[in-house]
This record gives C-alpha cells, sequence and structure tokens, in this order.
C-alpha cells in the first residue's frame, strides 16, 4: 500500500501513518511533494450573484478553446450537479 500526498504538513502525514498502523495497514512507500505546479494557474474572479454563472461559462470556454482545461470548486454536491448540468447545457463537457 503507498499513500500520497501533496498538501498534508509534517504533522498530519504522522497523523495518517498512526491511523494506518492502528489498523494494522502496512504503509510500503509515502509519496509526498509540494502542491506547487508550475503548469497551473489559480484564478479568482469577481462575479456577482446575477452574472457568476455566464461569467463562469465565458470562462470555461475561453479556457477549452484554447486546448486548456479547468477545475471548479464547490461546496456541495448539489452545486457540482448545478454547475455540470449548466455547463452541459452550455455545450461544454462536465
Amino acid at each position: 500500500m503507498a499513500f500520497m500526498t501533496a498538501t498534508a504538513s509534517v504533522d498530519t502525514r504522522k497523523d495518517i501513518q498512526s491511523l494506518f498502523t492502528r489498523h494494522q495497514i502496512l504503509i510500503h512507500t509515502e509519496i509526498y511533494s509540494s502542491s506547487t505546479r508550475e503548469n497551473l494557474t489559480y484564478q479568482i474572479i469577481p462575479a456577482s450573484k446575477q452574472t457568476k454563472e455566464q461569467k463562469l461559462i465565458t470562462e470555461v470556454k475561453s479556457a477549452t478553446d484554447s486546448d486548456g482545461a479547468v477545475i471548479i470548486y464547490t461546496a456541495t454536491r448539489k452545486n457540482t450537479e448545478h454547475l455540470a448540468k449548466l455547463l452541459n447545457e452550455n455545450k461544454i463537457e462536465a
């Protein structure tokens, strides 16, 4: 078994290892790295409640039209499903 993390602190990794040990799960390999990714950019785009969905569609189309990719973080599954439907309705695969 391997456990992998890019963002966990040393203390968090130790907690994970301890939990695995308590449950008698042997970790053969630990792989960790920095969360810094040179090939990624992060954007927060201000939008009002009234314009946020249209801005999202515009930004996603712009990124995908230039062979980019988009990851959208949401707080709930319900919102994820809503945004996937919205994107699909606008001919954006989600």
